[in-house]
């Protein structure tokens, strides 16, 4: 029987740091992608795509209402602000919307053209000439990030990134040493993910002066944008810090182990 254990190969030290490194590189490329997955989920993604939009066409975060009742008489009550989809319509009730839901109920249906059927198709839906559709299909490059193909794309290496990720993190636990395959791994994890759960918190909660947290956009964006962030980051810095309170209270109780409390002495008779 042994009284002491053998000591690590000093090459297990070395297989720990490498693994560690490698595992900071991964795990954040795996946080980005997912957040970018998050962002182009079919839930989201025609929102998200609908208020950048609008920022193009609706400057400020107020509608001149005077201006849109002049205007909204002028064609009789009814304005199509895209002449080539009737079905979208802006009338005076419309007025009481702010300019981030009016973006959502104007653009939205062609960003979820866009993303269901492609730029190419949604081109063919809603221009009415060639020369349209060459613009539209220009105009329109940036929004290939929100489509379906682009969404299973970031799927796809997501799921690579995050098998290597989990891979490294065995590695750094297996070649730790006692609680420090919980600490060490705690550590890791919360040191890539912290920034990113701090980021969205501020981005979830926007100031409400009609300023995002992200410069120019709209609250109701950063907002979109806080989220998918949130959703991809809170939970694996939570999974550090309790990798971190169990490490912790392992080595409390070793030391309370190999210190235990004075016997209390017997009373003499």
């Amino acid at each position: 029987m042994k009284l002491f254990p053998d000591p690590r190969p000093y090459w297990h030290v070395d297989a720990k740091w490498i693994c560690a490194i490698l595992l900071v590189f991964t795990l954040s490329a795996t946080l980005i992608l997912l957040s970018l997955v998050k962002l182009t989920e079919q839930e989201r993604a025609p929102t998200v795509g609908a208020l950048i939009i609008g920022m193009g066409f609706i400057r400020g975060n107020t509608v001149d209402t005077e201006e849109a009742r002049e205007a909204l008489a002028e064609a009789g009550g009814v304005i199509q602000p895209i002449p080539n989809i009737p079905s979208i319509k802006i009338t005076e009730a419309d007025l009481a919307l702010t300019p981030s839901q009016i973006s959502i109920k104007v653009f939205k249906p062609i960003t979820e053209s866009i993303y269901n059927d492609g730029i190419e198709a949604t081109a063919d839906k809603f221009a009415a000439t060639a020369e349209q559709k060459e613009k539209f299909i220009k105009d329109a490059a940036l929004f290939n990030i929100f489509t379906k193909d682009t969404h299973q794309t970031l799927k796809k290496f997501f799921n690579i990134f995050a098998v290597l990720s989990l891979l490294l993190a065995a590695g750094v636990a297996y070649f730790s040493a006692r609680w420090g395959r919980l600490s060490n791994l705690g550590s890791l994890i919360l040191l890539v993910s912290l920034p990113g759960t701090l980021i969205a918190l501020l981005l979830k909660s926007p100031p409400k002066d009609g300023n995002g947290g992200l410069g120019s956009l709209s609250p109701e964006l950063t907002e979109q944008i806080g989220q998918a962030v949130s959703a991809a980051y809170t939970k694996v810095t939570l999974l550090g810090l309790l990798l971190l309170a169990a490490a912790l209270l392992g080595r409390i109780y070793n030391a309370l182990r190999k210190h235990p409390k004075p016997a209390k002495p017997k009373p003499k008779n």
